[in-house]
């Protein structure tokens, strides 16, 4: 299923702009092409099965397939951004019910980007900015999944590899795979100090504190959260850097004594 706005940005063209898409929705659903569900955040909208699959023949017969797929991909990618970047904001509880909501359209932006070799990168990029919906949102099995057979499908280094490999550390340290997260973390410390990364190497630092602190090595992780915290001063990214390295020193401190 899916919102007004996510049909405007995927389906106009030079023929239908956005507003007269948004215009035809309400029509379609009076003459039951689609049905329309309300939840706790808005309208959403869904196709009958058959009704799909009748389109999606017809988008194969014209050659055009490829453009929506990539159309629906870039939407929800620039969704999951905006995400990323407002997780730690006021509107916390709209994007974890968004999100849930979007599972599915996510599932099927992931699964192109699998499948076709030169939409790898975006992948990775989709995968790392889901950080919180993976970890927050009830989907961490299938995030470490298609983190996994991302990571695979881009083996050389580069930023958005270094970004995934943090993300999967995080998502491992969740689910208790302490061995597996401090392997993703170093993997990533290692490639991002390689290409000259910055970033990911204090998050990667963070991460290995994290997986340290939950194995119970209270000095390692003391060292590493102290060194991501310091060097994290006067950074933007509150989230999921700076915010939960002081959460944790202070559960270690805590801990400590």
């Amino acid at each position: 299923d899916f919102e007004l706005t996510a049909a405007a940005e995927v389906c106009h063209d030079e023929h239908l702009s956005r507003q007269e898409v948004m215009r035809l929705i309400p029509e379609l659903v009076e003459k039951s092409i689609l049905v329309s569900q309300h939840n706790p955040i808005g309208m959403r909208y869904r196709l009958l099965d058959t009704l799909r699959e009748y389109g999606r023949e017809w988008l194969d017969k014209l050659g055009e397939t490829e453009t929506f797929r990539r159309r629906h991909r870039d939407y929800y990618l620039d969704l999951a951004e905006e995400g990323d970047q407002s997780w730690s904001g006021q509107r916390q509880q709209y994007w974890f019910t968004r999100m849930r909501y979007e599972h599915d359209n996510i599932r099927l932006a992931l699964e192109y980007c699998l499948t076709e070799p030169a939409e790898a990168r975006a992948g990775l990029r989709l995968l790392s900015a889901l950080w919180f919906m993976w970890v927050a949102c009830g989907f961490s099995r299938a995030g470490r999944m298609y983190l996994e057979r991302a990571l695979a499908c881009s083996p050389e280094p580069g930023a958005e590899r270094c970004r995934a490999l943090w993300v999967l550390s995080y998502i491992r340290s969740t689910q208790g795979d302490l061995e597996g997260a401090l392997a993703a973390a170093e993997q990533c410390s290692q490639e991002a100090v390689r290409i000259g990364d910055t970033g990911a190497v204090l998050l990667s630092t963070k991460m290995q504190g994290t997986a340290s602190a939950l194995a119970g090595d209270l000095q390692k992780a003391k060292a590493l959260l102290g060194v991501a915290i310091e060097f994290h001063r006067g950074g933007r990214e509150l989230n999921p850097g700076l915010l939960p390295a002081i959460v944790e020193l202070a559960f270690v401190l805590t801990a400590e004594n």
